[in-house]
C-alpha cells in the first residue's frame, strides 16, 4: 500500500527533525573557525602596525587573508556537504549536492565579476575591501534571520 501524502510529509518532517538534532554538535566547528580567523586578524593587525612601508603592510594582510582562506573554506565546504547529506532525503541527495555546487560556482562568478568592476573603477584596495563588506552584509543578514526565526515574526528594516 502506498502511503498517503500526509504520511509522507510527516515522515519527511520526522527525518529532518532527527537529522538536525544529530547534527547540532557538528555545527560548532565553524564557531571555532571564526575564533581562529579572529586570532589571525589580531596577529596581522599587530604585525602590520609595525611595518614601515605600505607594501610590507599589504603583504602581511594578504598573507593573513591566505591563511584564513585556507583554514576557513575547507571546513565550511565539508560542513555544507555533511549537513546536506543529513538534511536531504537520500533520493534527492544528488540534486541537493548539484544545487550546492551550482550556487557556489555562481557566487564565485558574481563575486569575481563584481571585484573586477570595483578594481577598474576604484583600484585594487577597493576590490580587496569587497570580502569584509560582504562578510558584514552576511553578518547582518544572519542576525536578522536569527531574530525572525526566534520570534516567528518578520523584522521590518524600514520604519513607516
Amino acid at each position: 500500500m502506498v502511503p498517503s501524502l500526509d504520511q509522507q510529509a510527516a515522515e519527511s518532517l520526522a527525518y529532518i527533525r532527527h537529522t538536525m538534532a544529530r547534527s547540532a554538535s557538528f555545527t560548532a566547528v565553524p564557531g571555532w573557525g571564526g575564533i581562529g580567523m579572529g586570532l589571525v586578524g589580531i596577529a596581522a593587525a599587530v604585525v602590520g602596525a609595525g611595518q614601515s612601508d605600505g607594501m610590507t603592510w599589504l603583504a602581511v594582510w594578504l598573507g593573513a587573508a591566505a591563511v584564513v582562506t585556507e583554514v576557513a573554506v575547507p571546513p565550511t565546504l565539508v560542513l555544507l556537504n555533511v549537513l546536506t547529506e543529513k538534511a536531504v532525503h537520500p533520493a534527492a541527495l544528488t540534486q541537493a549536492f548539484t544545487w550546492n555546487n551550482s550556487a557556489s560556482a555562481a557566487g564565485s562568478a558574481v563575486a569575481a565579476s563584481f571585484a573586477g568592476r570595483i578594481a577598474d573603477a576604484w583600484g585594487a584596495s577597493a576590490a580587496l575591501a569587497q570580502a569584509p563588506a560582504a562578510g558584514l552584509v552576511l553578518l547582518v543578514l544572519a542576525l536578522v534571520l536569527s531574530r525572525v526565526r526566534a520570534t516567528g515574526h518578520p523584522v521590518s528594516v524600514l520604519r513607516t
